[in-house]
């Protein structure tokens, strides 16, 4: 039998799918770093009220592309009678934590900056870290529910691992 040759830009394709395979390999490990800071200042500003963090979105379903923001949502846990507050409220409570915490390691606040996007429909808080022409970017969601059920949905029928 004949061995299939393959058109030219297929194999293009093909390396380009590769290469952004790999790369995302890469930036995954310095993801999951940023990730881990914030779960850690969501833990710090909500203390008894944390509930869990989540990763939703593109990386979630592992269908990101290079430059693709990594969304998660801080869950809270209402402890008793004690309100955690509005989105915004715990959002600044986050970036205030996340402040703190980046002011203990002097050689990374320089590649550090955040954002507060408060008048989107969901606020959000953007954290950035890495060179200012491509950093790695963190969008920080609070009790949002609707992102979750998304992925388990893809998850569900069986289009996401």
């Amino acid at each position: 039998e004949q061995p299939v040759m393959q058109h030219s830009g297929e194999a293009f394709l093909m390396e380009m799918l590769a290469a952004m395979d790999q790369h995302m390999q890469q930036l995954r490990e310095t993801q999951q770093g940023l990730v881990a800071t914030v779960e850690l200042a969501c833990r710090r500003a909500l203390d008894r009220n944390f509930g869990r963090l989540v990763l939703v979105g593109s990386a979630a379903l592992r269908v990101e592309t290079p430059g693709s923001d990594v969304d998660v949502v801080c869950f809270t846990r209402r402890d008793g009678a004690e309100a955690v507050g509005l989105p915004v409220d715990v959002l600044r409570r986050v970036h205030w934590a996340l402040k703190e915490l980046i002011s203990q390691y002097s050689d990374y606040a320089a590649s550090f900056s955040m954002e507060m996007i408060e008048d989107a429909r969901v606020p959000i808080l953007r954290v950035l870290w890495g060179p200012a022409d491509h950093p790695i970017a963190v969008d920080v969601s609070v009790d949002q529910s609707r992102p979750v059920d998304h992925v388990r949905w893809f998850q569900r029928v069986g289009a996401a691992p």
